[in-house]
């Protein structure tokens, strides 16, 4: 029996341990996606001064440890957007200001969730309108977890 229990507690840890993309409320998860060392994915919302789109590029690095933000790219100048030599190189393509190579490492990111702002998560070429999914106002956290600590939220 013991040679039988043993095989399946690590097959079911190991599936239980497999790491995730999530976006999740204090109650739900709205989002997940299974996790890939180097996967590439995007936020894009509606800045609240300029009310034009922003676009925020993600690499999942070290690991799938951390979340890296390689560039952001944003329609108008102004309050709260980078555009200093040192926020990263700076171009303009397809009606966009867009700085690349940030190398901004976070363990998580979060976004406050709001209609005018329309946060949605961009992977693998389809959009995740979170907004249409999380509660006004609330608070979203985009991490990499284990699916066990999913099944928890």
């Amino acid at each position: 029996m013991l040679v039988l229990f043993l095989p399946a507690t690590v097959l079911g840890w190991r599936y239980a341990s497999e790491e995730y993309l999530v976006a999740y409320t204090d109650d739900k998860v709205v989002f997940s996606v299974k996790a890939e060392e180097g996967m590439r994915f995007a936020t894009r919302f509606i800045h609240s001064v300029h009310r034009a789109p922003v676009i925020d590029r993600y690499i999942l690095a070290d690991g799938k440890k951390k979340i890296v933000q390689v560039s952001t790219a944003y329609q108008a100048y102004g309050v709260g957007m980078p555009f200093l030599p040192e926020d990263g190189t700076f171009v303009q393509k397809d009606g966009f200001f867009e700085l690349t190579d940030l190398d901004l490492a976070f363990r998580s990111v979060d976004y406050r969730v709001g209609r005018e702002a329309q946060f949605t998560i961009l992977f693998d070429e389809k959009e995740y309108p979170i907004y249409q999914l999380a509660p006004q106002g609330a608070l979203v956290h985009l991490a990499v977890e284990p699916r066990y600590r999913i099944w928890l939220k």
